[in-house]
C-alpha cells in the first residue's frame, strides 16, 4: 500500500514537473512513466533510511497514519520530479 501511494504521488510529480518546465516535457506518458519509477524510487530510499534509523520498532504491519501518509506524497512527488529532472539533463546531454 505504501509502495502504491508512493509511486502514484510520483506519477503526478513527474507530471507536474514536466508542465512546469517545458523544457525537460516529453510527453504525458514518459513524464508519467518516469515519475511512477521516481516515486518507486523515493519510496524505496525512505524505507532503506527508516529501517537503518528505526530498528527498535518489529511491528510487521504498521498502520498507515496521517504523517506517515504525507511524508509517502511528498517524497513520492518529489522523487517523480527529481527523476524527470534528471531524465531530461540525460536525454539533453545525450543528444548534443
Amino acid at each position: 500500500m505504501e509502495l502504491f501511494i508512493s509511486m502514484m504521488s510520483g506519477l503526478l510529480g513527474g507530471v507536474i514537473a514536466g508542465a512546469m518546465f517545458k523544457h525537460i516535457d516529453y510527453g504525458a506518458l514518459v513524464n508519467a512513466l518516469v515519475g511512477l519509477a521516481g516515486g518507486a524510487a523515493g519510496y524505496q530510499a525512505i524505507r532503506r533510511g527508516a529501517s537503518s534509523n528505526n530498528s527498535e520498532h518489529t511491528d510487521p504491519a504498521p498502520s498507515l497514519e496521517l504523517d506517515v501518509f504525507v511524508d509517502l506524497l511528498v517524497v513520492g512527488g518529489v522523487g517523480g520530479a527529481i527523476l524527470l529532472v534528471v531524465y531530461g539533463a540525460l536525454r539533453n546531454l545525450a543528444s548534443r
